[in-house]
């Protein structure tokens, strides 16, 4: 039997998203400023309203009565993405320095797209408040969950499917070119 040879990259991806689950544990709201600064500051343009940032509670925003923190980061969302571009990059990849490379970058590209997905979360979930519902205070909380729950699940599925048919296309075009 013979070991893949991308073996020892899938082991330090789960190894990254391990420490980065334990990571999370410990964090506060100063700690995910990296996710929920832009991700406010989007918010903030979107739908002009400015937001306090509270200590260590996050951003919040008057106007729309939202308060943006570790809940809402898309921490959990982020390093989702992550194992799942890296693992899907590093199938495709042959030469062991891009497998390499590769990493970070899909930690970069994971951060992007959990920022562009966890602002259409948030505006959504704005948008369910905002249209009236009118629901009692514990369905509240379930349809915000699972609103949140369905948007990450929608966004997951097309990253996946738009890497995977990106990184086929690629390698045939490539395999032309040999």
């Amino acid at each position: 039997m013979t070991a893949n040879r991308n073996t020892p990259y899938y082991f330090t991806v789960i190894a990254v998203f391990i420490l980065l689950k334990f990571a999370y544990t410990l964090a506060d709201n100063t700690d995910l400023y990296f996710l929920l600064k832009p991700t406010d500051k989007i918010i903030e343009i979107i739908t002009n309203s400015n937001s306090i940032c509270v200590n260590d509670g996050g951003y919040f925003h008057d106007k729309l009565n939202v308060v943006i923190d570790k809940s809402c980061s898309g921490f959990n969302f982020w390093i989702l993405c992550f194992i799942m571009l890296a693992f899907a990059v590093i199938k495709f990849l042959q030469d062991r320095n891009r497998k390499i490379a590769a990493l970070p970058i899909t930690l970069l590209a994971a951060y992007i797209f959990t920022i562009f997905a966890n602002t259409s979360r948030i505006l959504f979930s704005v948008f369910i408040h905002r249209s009236g519902a009118k629901l009692a205070d514990g369905h509240i909380s379930w349809l915000h969950q699972a609103e949140g729950t369905f948007i990450y699940l929608f966004f997951l599925i097309i990253f996946y499917l738009g890497v995977n048919f990106t990184l086929t296309e690629l390698t045939r075009h490539n395999a032309k070119l040999t």
